[in-house]
C-alpha cells in the first residue's frame, strides 16, 4: 500500500475527495449506542457506535464492533429483567 506522499500530483484530489465522500457517509449513518443498566439499577454505563444501513429487502439494520455487541450481551445477562441490547422504532 502506498502513502498519500506518494500519489501523484493528479491522483491526491480525486484520493481526498473519494476519503471526504466516505467520511461524509459515515458521519450521517452513524448513531449512538449506550449499554446500561435500566433507570435506578447501579451499574456501568458504556457508549459506543454503530451505522445503519438498508438492505436491499428495505430492512434496516444496526452493525457495530463486535466487542460493543459483547458488552451488550454480558449486560444482559447480568439484569434479568433487560429484554434487548437494542430498541428501535
Amino acid at each position: 500500500m502506498s502513502s498519500f506522499a506518494n500519489l501523484s500530483a493528479p491522483e491526491r484530489p480525486r484520493y481526498l475527495a473519494i476519503g471526504r465522500a466516505m467520511l461524509d457517509y459515515v458521519r450521517a449513518s452513524a448513531v449512538p449506542i449506550i449499554i446500561a443498566p435500566p433507570l435506578g439499577w447501579v451499574g456501568e454505563i458504556h457508549g459506543a457506535t454503530g451505522f445503519v444501513f438498508r438492505h436491499p429487502s428495505g430492512s434496516h439494520h444496526l452493525a457495530t464492533a463486535h466487542h460493543v455487541l459483547l458488552d451488550g450481551y454480558e449486560n444482559r445477562a447480568a439484569a434479568e429483567n433487560v429484554s434487548r441490547v437494542c430498541r428501535g422504532s
